[in-house]
């Protein structure tokens, strides 16, 4: 079948990178929709490491789904989390940065600690929506 041969296709070339030495992450928000990728990644590299952007503000369904795919999979996850405790999100009113600045939330949540993280690595591979 034409898709499975362009999935082995992608596959190879993950594995080629690896042997030329080349250090792999998957980021995964552990959704519905970020598992074929994953799946895909995983079985091309066992032991990729998986990035997971732990916000704090996740439902703990998420949590709780993340736990079993990493389980079942046998997945490397490498969780990644602010330096700035929840509590400490606070604007100069003491309200929550989600509600006051949503922007600058997302930027310590989000944006600080994969930019840290992701430095240790020569190639992302990340789903679209």
């Amino acid at each position: 079948m034409e898709l499975e041969k362009e999935i082995e296709k992608i596959k190879n070339t993950l594995r080629n990178l690896q042997k030329e030495g080349k250090k792999i992450c998957i980021t995964s928000s552990f959704q519905t929709h970020s598992l074929p990728l994953l799946h895909l990644c995983k079985e091309a590299i066992a032991d990729i490491p998986v990035l997971f952007i732990d916000t704090g503000y996740h439902f703990p369904e998420t949590y709780s789904f993340r736990d079993q795919i990493v389980k079942e999979w046998g997945l490397n996850l490498v969780n990644l989390k602010s330096k700035v405790t929840r509590l400490q999100q606070k604007d100069s009113h003491g309200l929550p940065l989600y509600t006051t600045n949503p922007e600058y939330c997302c930027h310590i949540n989000k944006v600080e600690p994969l930019d840290k993280e992701i430095t240790n690595y020569d190639i992302w591979v990340a789903g679209l929506r």
